[in-house]
């Protein structure tokens, strides 16, 4: 048996994403590998998401960041969602289920794919930090 560190997705709300910077983080100086690179998106702060101001961004800057979060979630072998408003994190949980991740969700259910018999639903950020370090000792898991 070898010991995996398997690669994490963070999702959330991105008018959240400064709080989402702090969670991964936390998350990696617990060891794990994060692949979010939305949080490090720099161009709107949570205070200049183009849905709130009214300013559109380009559809080259919005081609640019659908490919990284794609290639993100699409890489990702256990995906973590914080649910909140906001509709790309469940187009990037469909990526997520569709290659096969484990799918956690953190929080209240609001999706209709949050109650998938698969799905690992736990109430909130503590309770996700316990899980994980519970079953991912290090960020990492066991491999056959």
């Amino acid at each position: 048996m070898s010991k995996h560190k398997p690669q994490v997705y963070l999702a959330g709300p991105f008018a959240d994403k400064l709080l989402f910077r702090e969670r991964r983080d936390v998350l990696t100086g617990l060891g794990f590998n994060v692949v979010a690179r939305w949080v490090d998106e720099d161009q709107f702060t949570s205070d200049t998401v183009p849905s709130q101001t009214g300013e559109a961004p380009s559809s080259e800057y919005l081609a640019e960041w659908a490919v990284k979060d794609y290639e993100d979630a699409a890489a990702c072998e256990v995906f973590i969602t914080l649910p909140g408003k906001g509709a790309g994190h469940h187009s990037e949980l469909g990526i997520a289920l569709h290659n096969g991740a484990t799918i956690i969700v953190a929080g209240d259910k609001n999706n209709v794919f949050h109650y998938l018999p698969d799905v690992i639903h736990l109430p909130n950020w503590d309770a996700l930090i316990e899980y994980l370090l519970e079953t991912y000792p290090d960020g990492y898991f066991a491999t056959e």
